[in-house]
């Protein structure tokens, strides 16, 4: 019984301990407070407010916790991470508004975290150093071996690296884990190609149980640069996605640290317009849509304007009014290749361009390709004696608002003329094609008009 009380007194000490953070900004009285920031992969949230307690000295207090990455500034655009949690009290000090130079007074683990930094940063300026000297010696077998050699011997500077880190703190040690891939041609044996040496090897040294990944932003940076990395690997959309969702198997779906990571996928797809962006933002959207919806919120948009640009994936809906005063949907016209042509009857390129897209339309109108004209116009007057002059003889839709035409936002379109070619299911064929470019392309669909 006595044990259960003492480890409950404990637990409650625990839970009710608090850390500080002295901010020591002197001469700055205009600035009264500074802020807590929280990544959550997507955004930074703030959580505590960091507020002036004399002509000195900015105090902020946080629960004790395990170590954890915090950011700290006036606003999310210029942030210091600081590693708080376990440290009863943090010193840190800066010249006004400067908090990208802020200098550790008493932190030995920030300080450690600043040492081991260095370390990695020199590691990679001399990774990328080989690299080079790898690439101009490929001809040259003494002088690639000499390359090879100097590969083995930075491995052996991150496996020094990542020992001394653990040593100095475990948390530390994650850190440099997160970094410590070991060169191809001196730890491949076994592997036939790089590719799969890299995808199989490149997080050798982290176990993604540990409970302290939870909020170490090196979860979120290591499986966004592993991800942009293999998304260059000429592999099929099936296996690229399967390789990821391998990684994301190894971590406890009801983590943080899973959700790190699957925010570190989404973001890298997202920036190469990769069509699995969709597939792993529908997993987060639907894993985390109850739990956090704010946070859901702008990917569902992110998700919805970046169909579009994503070559395989399923092109948008949308539905305005014709001519006549109907809707028509581009889901009305399935079945088909249709051309969105985002045009305008102001928009000199686009009817200089006209005449090229009518030809193209009797070449191949009868073999299933179809035109969706969506119109950039304000004046419903304009847009229709552009139809007829033009003759124009395909589907048109507009919402009259120009510029702000919804659809035009939808499919991100900030020229005209802006074209977006749908196959048959539905599916981004391709964007922006015009004159030569496109003819080439209904060739390879439809073949050689007669």
């Amino acid at each position: 019984m006595q044990k259960i009380l003492l480890a409950f007194l404990f637990s409650a000490t625990y839970l009710h301990a608090q850390v500080s953070l002295v901010y020591q900004m002197p001469n700055c009285d205009d600035i009264q407070n500074a802020f807590i920031f929280e990544f959550n992969g997507f955004d930074f949230k703030q959580i505590a407010i960091i507020e002036r307690k004399d002509s000195i000295r900015l105090v902020a207090t946080l629960p004790s916790s395990e170590p954890r990455f915090y950011y700290i500034g006036k606003t999310k655009e210029n942030l210091l991470p600081l590693i708080l949690g376990t440290e009863k009290e943090v010193v840190v000090r800066s010249e006004c508004n400067d908090f990208r130079q802020i200098q550790i007074l008493s932190s030995d683990l920030n300080k450690g975290y600043d040492e081991v930094r260095g370390g990695l940063n020199q590691i990679g300026a001399q990774m990328s150093n080989l690299i080079r000297q790898y690439r101009s010696s490929l001809n040259d077998s003494m002088k690639l071996q000499a390359v090879i050699e100097g590969f083995a011997k930075l491995d052996e500077k991150r496996l020094a690296l990542l020992n001394e880190a653990k040593e100095k703190h475990p948390y530390l040690g994650e850190v440099v884990a997160f970094n410590t891939y070991l060169s191809y041609h001196n730890n491949g044996k076994g592997y036939a190609t790089e590719q799969e040496y890299y995808m199989n090897e490149f997080f050798r040294f982290v176990d993604w149980k540990k409970t302290d990944y939870n909020y170490l932003a090196w979860v979120y940076e290591s499986v966004r640069s592993y991800t942009s990395t293999i998304s260059m690997f000429q592999m099929p959309d099936l296996t690229h996605k399967a390789v990821l969702e391998n990684i994301l198997t190894d971590i406890p779906a009801d983590s943080r640290t899973f959700q790190l990571a699957l925010s570190g996928i989404i973001t890298s797809l997202k920036t190469s317009n990769h069509p699995n962006f969709i597939h792993f933002s529908e997993l987060f959207i639907e894993k985390y849509k109850t739990k956090d919806p704010n946070l859901v919120k702008p990917l569902e948009q992110q998700m919805a304007s970046s169909r579009s640009f994503i070559i395989g994936a399923e092109a948008p809906n949308f539905g305005q009014q014709t001519p006549d005063g109907n809707t028509l949907e581009l889901a009305d016209l399935k079945g088909q290749v249709v051309l969105i042509d985002f045009w305008a009857s102001w928009c000199g390129p686009c009817r200089q361009e006209n005449p090229n897209v009518v030809r193209m339309y009797k070449k191949y109108k009868d073999k299933g390709f179809e035109i969706l004209g969506v119109s950039l116009d304000r004046t419903k007057d304009a847009w229709l004696r552009a139809i007829q002059a033009d003759n124009l003889t395909w589907h048109h839709v507009s919402d009259l608002k120009g510029w702000t035409n919804e659809v035009a936002q939808l499919y991100g379109v900030t020229s005209i003329p802006h074209t977006v070619l749908v196959d048959a299911e539905g599916k981004v064929i391709a964007r922006n094609l015009r004159g030569a470019a496109l003819e080439e392309k209904l060739e390879s669909i439809f073949g050689k008009a007669n």
